[in-house]
């Protein structure tokens, strides 16, 4: 699946967007002011975006790739056993379908590997060299180095670090050969790219278009989950919130394998993950998210979908969205094997996987330069729904879709050579005996997608691929289960998607390059788009509906937990109400208060299994997996409950029911700014007293306010300007399109050591070191 960069389109054209649901975002940026005490003028500018040519690659691997491995090159498998029944695992999502909870989890454990097995696996490997590191359900973890890896299975390694890959398929023989279907690890090169090219529907545009909810508590209820392979900034979809006027949602993060969930891959990937997230707020404000991000390796992705499947459960989790995907006939036969055994039981225990289908027809991205006549893994696998993309005109209630094909790319679709098809796609009007993609498809098309928000164009760009058609169905889907008054997940949905076409808008002009558009079933627009009204009503129930499971269950909500006899799971985070301060308990068992571009502070816990509670004492506690505990508050109340919120100055604190601060950790740091650190409307950067502060205004505006007068003020492009310090040192209020409004002009000093300060003397500071290169000049 094709990398894709941003492709920016006309201010104009966003502003008509967004104006839909009243975001105040004009064309022009607002001419300087020169009424207030220290107003520095902004130059006005009607400059549009400019384009950016989209590119096409999974991400190139910084180490070499050639060359023998060295014998000593550290090497950590994941050997993935053989199900009991291989074929029985393979069925079911469809034989689970409308099963309780209990009786999918049985289901599951039916098929699961043999003890037998895993004891085998252990032992083979240890005799081998390795270092056996964990045993689970489904796989076995070990680590080695290269010479006894290509002794253990038959194989040569070539390149080191992450270019480290075999020349030839790994052998398992005989006892791996009969307990495991696959070996992970020797091929560390990144395996999938995301489907993405940044285009301006608003949220109300794309409920009407659908026929989906409107309503605010759209997806009240649910969980969806992303997979994503790249860290990101979480102020992204601040700032989209805030131009949206909705809340930041609840979003929680998993790092896979130990994955840096702030840090970029460096090829766009947070690119991708702020499009899903934004997507799924644009249509299910109410959903939690759930972000689980691996290092781009079939190893990371095996891991990240295996624990997904053991938390659908636990967490909750309704829906899976997917947007990024490799070449089906590119990956080995031991790593599709490996995955889909995993995506099954992630669809067996309750989830729909919802996957993008690529942005490039018929064809699948192999280089920047290269492609093949291809489709897209995970979206061509039977357990996944498939989306492919479209182009989307109109507005109010009469809407019109083409398949989408056009210079920035076209939606993915064609025939699997490794599925065969499916019993719910015969009689669909399309020759064959394999899987056909897509199953479903929404708009994709970046001329007429919808309005997202991206930190690293500094505004508003209009966002595409197939990348946002998945998360907008995901996020469509769980809306229309909520609607119905139960968001618990209903697993494989295929059946009923291909028994009600008349729930689809019949997709039949246009095409993705290759496959024409056509009345019924194509492999262009699948089934066409779904019409929510109609469609929800048919979906899969639930016998049951469930307690809410997960953070929710532990009285976790976007933005506190309040008193509970549950434990706050990993992974779980609460914000500040602008979405600017996060408070995570790390997948690591850490505590941390992230904001102002940096971690502020921590507990210092770091421990796998650490839970943290809040007694109704109101004393918080981090405690180790076998209950020790490893810090606490300590202040306690008899009122009988207690809240921990983040306050939007950063102040984390432990409130009694009687309002009464029982603990706080006094917001340390949140007076500075570093490189990379952004503010976006509502947000602002306060002194240690409380009393003085830089805001960037829901109007664009900047200001030093100091107690309830302005000291300095610049004027920008409008709603959706925000302030970014760049990596050179130079601070940057940026409109919402992108284009420089005012900056501070230090660029020359270099990024090393600068922090922007609010001083508890009024003045805002920026330093390098403890040289003075910038300052307001402000004082109170």
């Amino acid at each position: 699946m094709p990398t894709r960069t941003p492709s920016l389109l006309t201010a104009s054209a966003l502003v008509a967007a967004l104006a839909v649901v009243g975001v105040a975002v004009p064309a022009t940026a607002a001419t300087a002011t020169t009424s207030a005490p220290a107003t520095t003028s902004a130059p006005a500018t009607t400059t549009a975006p400019p384009r950016v040519v989209p590119q096409h690659a999974i991400p190139t691997p910084t180490d070499p790739t050639t060359g023998a491995t060295p014998d000593d090159e550290p090497v950590d498998l994941t050997v993935v056993l053989r199900p009991s029944d291989q074929a029985a695992l393979r069925d079911l999502p469809s034989t689970t379908a409308g099963a309780t909870a209990d009786a999918r989890a049985d289901a599951v454990a039916e098929v699961a590997p043999e003890t037998d097995d895993r004891a085998a696996v252990h032992a083979t490997l240890a005799a081998a060299g390795f270092t056996v590191t964990d045993v689970d359900t489904w796989q076995v973890e070990a680590r080695g180095t290269a010479a006894q890896a290509e002794s253990a299975f038959g194989v040569a390694l070539v390149g080191t670090g992450d270019g480290m890959h075999p020349v030839a398929e790994p052998v398992l023989s005989g006892v791996l050969g009969g307990a495991a279907t696959s070996v992970l690890g020797l091929d560390t090169r990144p395996a999938v790219a995301h489907a993405a090219v940044p285009a301006g529907y608003a949220p109300a545009d794309l409920a009407s278009a659908y026929a989906s909810s409107t309503s605010a508590t759209a997806g009240a209820g649910a969980t969806i989950a992303t997979v994503q392979f790249s860290g990101w900034d979480r102020n992204d979809l601040a700032a989209y919130a805030a131009a949206a006027g909705r809340p930041v949602p609840a979003l929680d993060q998993i790092a896979v394998d130990g994955a840096d969930v702030h840090r970029s891959d460096g090829a766009g990937g947070e690119t991708e993950v702020a499009l899903d997230q934004e997507a799924l707020l644009a249509v299910a404000p109410a959903a939690r998210h759930r972000v689980y991000i691996a290092p781009n390796s079939f190893q990371g992705m095996y891991h990240a979908y295996d624990q997904l499947a053991d938390d659908v459960r636990s967490a909750g989790i309704t829906a899976v969205s997917i947007s990024w995907g490799s070449c089906e006939s590119s990956m080995s036969a031991g790593a599709r094997v490996a995955l889909d055994g995993a995506l099954d039981r992630i669809v067996a225990a309750g989830a729909t996987v919802f996957a993008a289908s690529g942005d490039s027809g018929a064809l699948c991205q192999t280089g920047p330069s290269s492609a093949i006549r291809d489709v897209s893994h995970p979206a061509s696998s039977p357990a996944v729904v498939g989306v492919g993309g479209t182009a989307l005109y109109g507005s109010g209630t009469h809407w019109n879709e083409t398949g989408w094909s056009n210079e920035y790319g076209a939606g993915g679709g064609g025939t699997s050579k490794a599925y065969g098809k499916p019993d719910w796609q015969t009689g669909v009007g399309v020759s064959g005996t394999k899987r056909l993609v897509p199953d479903v498809a929404a708009v994709a098309d970046p001329t007429t997608g919808p309005g997202i928000y991206l930190g690293t164009e500094h505004g508003f760009v209009f966002g595409g691929g197939t990348s946002v058609a998945s998360p907008l169905v995901a996020g469509q889907f769980v809306a229309a289960l909520s609607a119905r008054g139960c968001a618990a997940g209903v697993g494989d949905v295929h059946a009923a998607l291909y028994a009600n076409p008349g729930a689809f808008r019949d997709v039949s002009s246009g095409s993705n390059g290759t496959w024409k558009a056509a009345a019924g079933y194509d492999r262009a627009t699948g089934l066409g788009t779904p019409r929510w009204s109609a469609l929800g009503a048919l979906l899969p129930s639930t016998p049951t509906c469930p307690a809410p499971s997960g953070p929710a269950s532990a009285g976790a909500t976007a933005t506190s937990v309040t008193s509970s006899a549950v434990a706050v799971p990993a992974g779980t985070s609460i914000h500040s109400p602008n979405g600017q301060f996060w408070l995570d308990l790390q997948q690591n068992g850490n505590l941390v208060e992230w904001g102002n571009g940096r971690a502020l502070w921590s507990t210092g816990t770091a421990g796998a299994g650490n839970t943290m509670s809040l007694g109704a004492n109101g004393v918080l506690t981090v405690r180790s997996a076998s209950g020790a505990v490893k810090w606490t508050s300590k202040a306690a109340t008899s009122s009988g409950s207690a809240k921990l919120t983040v306050t939007d100055t950063g102040d984390v604190r432990v409130t009694a029911g009687s309002g009464k601060v029982l603990w706080r950790n006094k917001a340390p740091g949140a007076d500075r700014l570093v490189p990379g650190a952004s503010l976006v409307q509502g947000q602002s950067l306060w002194d240690t007293a409380g009393k003085r502060r830089l805001v960037v205004r829901a109007d664009g505006q900047l200001r030093v306010v100091i107690g309830s007068r302005t000291a300095m003020k610049v004027t920008s492009g409008g709603s959706g300007s925000a302030l970014q310090m760049a990596s050179n040192g130079n601070v940057v209020l940026w409109d919402q399109f992108g284009s420089v409004a005012w900056s501070t002009k230090t660029s020359r000093f270099g990024g090393s050591g600068v922090t922007l300060r609010m001083q508890t003397d009024g003045d805002l500071v920026l330093r390098k070191g403890t040289k003075v290169i910038w300052k307001s000049g402000t004082k109170g």
